[in-house]
């Protein structure tokens, strides 16, 4: 069995140079959900660590990885999950959104 290497292809190679990198266009290409880690477990004042997971992927296996990654005391601190329709607010609602006036 041969195990292939993975790419290692900058961005900058990848849209300038060239590069046979035909998945890293699909993961730059591709919605991403945002997870945020506690590498401890709690809060704790180095902060929290982030990375990118590709959008939908199930909490088990984000949960998963993240134990591989960061250690067995790790916890998610947070999941941003990625929403293709995002609200659309006009002039007016912005406007009246930022009043400050706790309404």
């Amino acid at each position: 069995m041969t195990t292939i290497a993975p790419c290692t292809c900058t961005e900058h190679q990848l849209y300038h140079v060239g590069c046979d990198c035909g998945h890293e266009e699909a993961w730059y290409a591709a919605p991403k959900d945002t997870v945020r880690v506690w590498p401890k477990g709690y809060a704790h004042q180095d902060g929290t660590q982030i990375f990118k997971v590709l959008a939908g992927t199930e909490t088990g296996e984000i949960e998963a990885k993240v134990r591989r990654v960061f250690g067995s005391w790790a916890s998610i601190s947070s999941i941003t999950r990625y929403d293709p329709n995002p609200v659309t607010v006009s002039e007016a609602q912005a406007r009246y959104y930022t009043l400050h006036d706790n309404t």
